[in-house]
C-alpha cells in the first residue's frame, strides 16, 4: 500500500494529475472521516483519496485495503525508524515521519492502522522547507481522524 501511495504522490508532484474537484471540508468515507482545510481539493486516483493544494506543495493522501496477514501495527511500526504508537479517537495508529521523505524535496508523516477487516494509511506530505509548519497545521486534522467501524 505504501508503494501505491508514493506512486500517487510522485504523479502529483510531476504535475500529471488532472481533473481536481473542490471538496468539502469534511471527507467521509465508509471507513474513515477527516476534516481538511478548505485550500485542499481532492479526487480519487487509483482507489486512493488524493488531496492537494493549488500550489501542489502539500498533500494528504489516504488509502484503504482489505486487511492481510502483513497488516499489523507491529509490522507497520517495524517498517519505520522511530515510529510510535499513538491513540486517536480510541484507535491505535502507527505514527512515523520521514525527513526527508522518499520523494526528493519532500517530507512525509505516515499514520497507519488496522481494524477487523481493513488497513488504512494516511500520509501528510509537504516540501521540506514547509514541512514543520504543515505538520503543525495538520494537528487538528490528525486529531479529528475517525475510523468508522
Amino acid at each position: 500500500m505504501r508503494t501505491l501511495i508514493l506512486a500517487s504522490v510522485a504523479t502529483l508532484i510531476a504535475g500529471c494529475a488532472t481533473q481536481d474537484c473542490a471538496c468539502s471540508r469534511t471527507h467521509v468515507d465508509p471507513h474513515l472521516s477527516l476534516q481538511l482545510p478548505p485550500e485542499f481539493s481532492c479526487k480519487i486516483e487509483n482507489k486512493d483519496h488524493v488531496c492537494v493544494t493549488a500550489s501542489r506543495d502539500r498533500y494528504v493522501i489516504y488509502a484503504m485495503k482489505m486487511k492481510g496477514s502483513e497488516d499489523t501495527l507491529d509490522l507497520y511500526k517495524a517498517r519505520f525508524n522511530q515510529a510510535k504508537i499513538v491513540e486517536i479517537n480510541g484507535v491505535k495508529w502507527v505514527d512515523a515521519t520521514k525527513i526527508p521523505g522518499e520523494m526528493p524535496g519532500y517530507s512525509t508523516r505516515y499514520l497507519a492502522t488496522v481494524d477487523e477487516d481493513i488497513a488504512v494509511l494516511v500520509t501528510f506530505t509537504a516540501k521540506n522547507e514547509q514541512f514543520a509548519k504543515f505538520n503543525e497545521d495538520m494537528k487538528p486534522v490528525i486529531g479529528g481522524l475517525i475510523l468508522r467501524r
